[in-house]
């Protein structure tokens, strides 16, 4: 497994380097991990593809499931990485 640790400041040259590692390095998943209100790591997982609708903000997750975050009738969030 292959681990890319990218800094937490979104530019257009550290998305260009991540996809061009994880192209060179044939990466088919990507796991998104958070903390959430109560310090519990969460993970979201996407396929390489989904790398650039990531960053532009139009994945979506299920936040009901997350404690803390927003109740059943408001849980589809959009997943917004730093």
């Amino acid at each position: 497994m292959t681990t890319v640790t990218q800094s937490p400041v979104k530019t257009t040259s550290s998305v260009s380097l991540t996809a061009e590692v994880i192209k060179e390095k044939n990466v088919e998943l990507i796991h998104l991990q958070f903390v959430d209100l109560e310090g519990i790591l969460k993970s979201v997982t996407v396929t390489s593809d989904q790398l650039k609708d990531v960053v532009d903000g139009k994945i979506m997750f299920d936040g009901s499931s997350i404690k803390g975050f927003s109740p059943i009738n408001k849980s589809d969030l959009y997943l917004q990485p730093e």
